[in-house]
C-alpha cells in the first residue's frame, strides 16, 4: 500500500511540475528536462507515468475534469454562473498551475499530433445537463436549446479568459466574466427568473 501511495504521490509531483512548464512556456516550447528539474524526480519515474510529453500534457488536461464540481445552489442556472465564476478565480490564482495549463493546453490543442476534443466534450456535457435541469426548472427562455447554450458558454468563455489572460495576466477575469453574464443573461434567462439570478456569483469563491 506504501508503494502505492507514493507512485500516486510521485505522479502528483510529475502532473504538477508539467503543469508548471506548460503555463509558462506553452506545449511547444516546454521540454522533458524542464519538468524532471521542476518535479525532482528521476527520467525513469516519469516515464513510468507518462511515456511522452504528449502524454503528459494529456495528464495534465484530464485533470480539469477530475478536480472540478458543479456548485449546489439550488438553481440550475445559477450554478453555471458560479461554476464560470470559479472558475476565473482559480484561473488567476497563482497556486492553481493544473487548471492554468490544462486550460492553456486544451486552447492549444493543434499543438499535438492528435485531436483531442475530451475536454471541450466534457466541459459541453456538464453545462449541456445543467441547463436541462435549467429548463426543467422554468429558468431559460422559451426556445433556448440547452445543447447550444452549452456551446456558447464554453466557447465564450474559453475566449474571454484568453482574452484577459494576454491583456491583464487574468488581473480582470472576474469583472470580464461578471460583465459577460451581464450581457448574456437576459437572452437565456426566463423574464421570472432573472432577477434572481447573480452575475457575480453567489457562491463563496476561493480565496487568494
Amino acid at each position: 500500500m506504501a508503494k502505492q501511495e507514493r507512485a500516486v504521490r510521485t505522479r502528483r509531483k510529475v502532473l504538477e511540475a508539467a503543469a508548471t512548464v506548460f503555463d509558462e512556456h506553452g506545449y511547444a516550447a516546454a521540454n522533458i528536462s524542464e519538468i524532471l528539474k521542476a518535479a525532482g524526480v528521476t527520467k525513469g519515474a516519469l516515464y513510468f507515468h507518462f511515456s511522452s510529453k504528449e502524454e503528459l500534457a494529456r495528464g495534465v488536461m484530464a485533470s480539469q475534469m477530475e478536480e472540478t464540481s458543479v456548485p449546489e445552489s439550488g438553481s440550475p442556472l445559477q450554478d453555471i454562473i458560479d461554476l464560470t465564476q470559479q472558475l476565473a478565480v482559480r484561473l488567476r490564482m497563482g497556486h492553481d498551475p493544473l487548471l492554468r495549463a490544462s486550460i492553456r493546453l486544451t486552447i492549444e490543442h493543434g499543438s499535438f499530433d492528435a485531436r483531442d476534443t475530451a475536454p471541450y466534450d466534457w466541459w459541453l456535457e456538464t453545462f449541456t445537463r445543467r441547463f436541462i435541469l435549467a429548463m426543467g426548472a422554468d429558468e431559460l427562455r422559451a426556445g433556448t436549446v440547452p445543447e447550444d447554450a452549452a456551446a456558447t458558454v464554453v466557447g465564450s468563455f474559453s475566449g474571454i479568459q484568453l482574452l484577459s489572460h494576454v491583456t491583464t495576466d487574468r488581473e480582470d477575469i472576474t469583472r470580464r466574466i461578471t460583465t459577460w453574464w451581464q450581457q448574456l443573461l437576459p437572452g437565456l434567462a426566463a423574464p421570472d427568473a432573472l432577477p434572481r439570478l447573480r452575475p457575480e456569483g453567489s457562491a463563496p469563491l476561493p480565496q487568494e
